[in-house]
């Protein structure tokens, strides 16, 4: 029993000396402490500090291989644009620049333009009254507008010497109500584009040289109560359709006197209910076999009507005499 402490003693010491050999092995001369956990093919990398090896990088600069680009300038190989300017394929409706010039930059481009295309139809005579100067063309002579809209609403011009002639461009005048252009020395034709003014209530054109037809176009100004083309050198028939059904429904003045207008005598008068003066003389009308235009001359409210000195061919309505015409005239003197 003496040796049975001694014995313990003993075994724990041999256990103590195995557990200490393993907690503290002896190391490999060759392998550093430093060394375990980054093998030595590895290169060395600092945090703060890029590896010499590596190519160096400004995010402030770009490569020096990348072509340069300023975001304000395009490539000097690509077409130059401006926002402000549209291409020179694009078609626009606004007035050319060199017409907007002779005109305020608060006018109308309609406006604008179809004045600026009188002015220059009568040879630019009217920029001595102050025409196309730069200024508004509400402050053209004979030019009214509208206080409203600032649209063109009158053109006054007689009396003006002016030559030339009647552009299709008054077409643009989309407010006009008033045209007074006679006594003057116009030539050419009647513009047809006049048709489409709905708010045209006046057309003198009377004591020039226009030439041509009476446009069919005008029988849709169903706003237009007076109409006089007198003493011109117009030509061919008065279209039928011009007072077909609801055309020129408002008509109470109509001059064609001193022309030479031919053929017939439209029937198509007689719906004009409003109608009080006819002036159809001094032409070279040939036939007038309606009776409808009696019609007319007996409703009361004509006053004035003359188709005298017309070359008319028997037989003419009974009516004829009160607008003072007859027929068979064997020698006619011819304007």
């Amino acid at each position: 029993m003496a040796n049975g402490p001694a014995l313990k003693l003993a075994t724990l010491l041999v256990l103590l000396g195995t557990f200490a050999s393993a907690d503290d092995p002896t190391p490999d001369p060759t392998i550093t402490p430093t060394q375990w956990h980054v093998p030595s093919s590895s290169p060395t990398f600092s945090p703060t500090e890029d590896p010499t090896d590596a190519p160096s990088f400004s995010p402030t600069l770009e490569p020096t291989e990348f072509p340069t680009f300023s975001p304000t300038e395009g490539p000097t190989k690509a077409p130059t644009f401006s926002p402000t300017k549209a291409p020179t394929t694009t078609p626009t409706t606004s007035a050319p620049e060199t017409t907007k010039a002779k005109c305020h930059s608060d006018d109308h481009d309609d406006d604008c333009t179809a004045l600026v295309g009188l002015y220059e139809a009568t040879n630019q005579e009217l920029g001595r009254t102050g025409w196309a100067n730069g200024t508004t063309l509400c402050d053209w002579p004979g030019v009214t507008c509208d206080y409203n809209t600032n649209r063109v609403t009158q053109v006054w011009l007689e009396y003006n010497n002016i030559t030339g002639s009647v552009p299709d461009s008054l077409a643009g005048l989309s407010w006009l109500r008033t045209l007074y252009i006679d006594n003057n020395y116009l030539s050419g034709t009647l513009p047809p584009g006049l048709g489409n003014l709905e708010h045209l209530k006046t057309i003198y054109v009377s004591n020039n040289s226009v030439a041509g037809t009476i446009p069919a176009e005008w029988g849709t100004l169903t706003t237009l109560e007076t109409l006089y083309l007198c003493n011109n050198n117009l030509t061919g028939t008065i279209p039928q359709s011009l007072f077909e059904g609801n055309n020129m429904e408002k008509l109470r003045y109509l001059g064609l006197a001193s022309n030479l207008i031919s053929g017939s005598v439209p029937s198509t008068l007689a719906n004009l209910d409003h109608l009080q003066q006819l002036w159809l003389q001094d032409n070279r009308m040939t036939v007038w076999n309606s009776t409808e235009i009696c019609d007319l001359f007996n409703r009361g409210t004509m006053w004035d009507y003359e188709l005298q000195a017309n070359p008319f061919v028997c037989p003419i309505p009974s009516c004829a005499d009160l607008a003072h015409a007859t027929c068979g005239i064997d020698s006619f003197e011819w304007k």
